[in-house]
């Protein structure tokens, strides 16, 4: 099956058994196909979808989580306690407005000092091994707090994260080579404001010598991938202009992982359900779409 054919087979089997999804789930799948294609259609859905989404924002904010000790992370988000909590507001206020239009900035000042936010974001600048290891909720992190809190619009950190893959970063069990992944990805993620825009035309060079070099670290390390991880991967090769020699395998990858009894990519090591695998599938349908920019 043509991986073009098997994209759209997947997204006709989300829409048509998108009620069994959580509303977590169902704002994720609606929100990546809105904010990369900004097609009305599904920013209709996502107006009916929007008073569920708020009660599970409410439900969940203040929620903690809890990681194992053996977690290399655990440390990290013990010293950065409030990181993951300020995150959750973050990503509120992201998509209250580029989804909605609505501008929800005042809603993290009154929850949290901003202060010590500050604080917090000037140390985790300096901390290579924080940004490494947090990964993704590092760049999460930093990139939306400058982007509506400090509104530094030369703000980047680019070269800093093409340093830490290409000099400080240990690679030495699984979860290093997938976080390294995420590291690089949400680092262009972000710069397109969560598929939201283009990556401004100064910084694309940087990004997509970042791409590469990502390329370079992960090509040996395929096997011990997320497949999550190498979408994202592709979906950033997109947004620099960079065709990868990984997409063969890739592609390939994606038809040996889906089930035709299932109806989507799986998990080959985990027990798989619809809602737990929204995140690779949608992930994968986005690579088959044209990206609008704002």
């Amino acid at each position: 099956m043509e991986t073009n054919d098997l994209a759209k087979k997947i997204e006709k089997y989300y829409l048509e058994h998108i009620d069994e999804l959580e509303t977590r789930y169902q704002f994720h799948f609606f929100t990546r196909l809105y904010l990369y294609t900004k097609d009305l259609h599904f920013k209709e859905i996502l107006l009916d979808l929007k008073q569920n989404y708020l009660e599970y924002f409410s439900i969940t904010l203040d929620k903690s989580h809890e990681f194992s000790k053996e977690n290399k992370r655990t440390p990290f988000f013990n010293y950065y306690s409030k990181l993951l909590k300020i995150n959750k507001c973050l990503f509120h206020i992201l998509f209250m407005e580029t989804v909605f239009n609505e501008n929800y900035r005042d809603f993290l000042p009154k929850k949290y000092d901003l202060s010590e936010i500050d604080i917090t974001s000037e140390k985790l600048l300096l901390d290579h091994k924080g940004i490494s290891v947090m990964s993704t909720h590092a760049m999460n992190f930093l990139y939306l707090y400058n982007k509506f809190f400090k509104q530094n619009s030369d703000f980047s950190i680019i070269k800093k994260v093409s340093t830490i893959i290409e000099q400080e970063y240990e690679l030495t069990e699984k979860e290093d080579i997938n976080n390294l992944l995420y590291l690089s990805t949400h680092c262009i993620i972000n710069e397109t404001l969560f598929y939201y825009k283009n990556i401004e035309s100064a910084k694309l060079s940087e990004a997509k010598n970042l791409i590469i070099n990502t390329e370079h670290l992960i090509k040996d390390h395929l096997d011990n991938i997320k497949i999550d991880g190498l979408f994202e991967f592709l979906i950033c090769c997109k947004f620099v202009g960079h065709k990868s020699k990984l997409e063969k395998y890739i592609f390939d990858r994606a038809v040996s992982q889906y089930s035709s009894q299932k109806g989507f990519i799986k998990n080959p090591h985990k027990k798989t359900e619809i809602g737990k695998s929204e995140h690779r599938n949608v992930l994968f349908i986005l690579l088959f779409k044209e990206f609008v920019s704002a």
